[in-house]
């Protein structure tokens, strides 16, 4: 299959949604989509097929990781990576065995963020040639 990658990039801080936004739109073959909240992020998932989620961590954490089981029950395809601040650490290996398939730290270098995204998105089997390319 040979499509654009959809990423959704759910996250609090509207300013981390525009530096993600535009670390990632411009790859080749990235789509990406913002969501400050789980109402956004839900109408979304339920209005595009999402392959990749970058979770802020700090909006799972009042509900007890139940948003990592949603988001895996709602699109099970889909690869969910949370993100948070060094002092969520135990957070964020918990949202592993709740369903998340990875983690990073933020803050995040641009050229960081991009390589861990598109080292995932060859997981997802689109078009792997589409992914060689990480631009810093």
């Amino acid at each position: 299959m040979d499509r654009d990658i959809n990423i959704l990039i759910v996250d609090p801080d509207e300013d981390m949604q525009d530096l993600f936004f535009r670390a990632l739109a411009n790859q080749k073959n990235f789509r990406c989509f913002v969501a400050k909240d789980k109402k956004e992020a839900v109408r979304i998932l339920n209005s595009f097929t999402i392959d990749l989620i970058l979770l802020d961590i700090s909006i799972v954490l009042p509900s007890h990781f139940d948003l990592v089981r949603e988001f895996a029950s709602l699109c099970p395809h889909a690869i969910l990576i949370v993100n948070g601040s060094i002092h969520q650490m135990r957070h964020l290996k918990d949202s592993i065995s709740m369903g998340a398939h990875g983690y990073f730290i933020k803050p995040i270098s641009l050229y960081s963020l991009r390589k861990i995204v598109t080292s995932f998105a060859k997981k997802l089997n689109l078009s792997p040639e589409s992914y060689e390319h990480v631009s810093s």
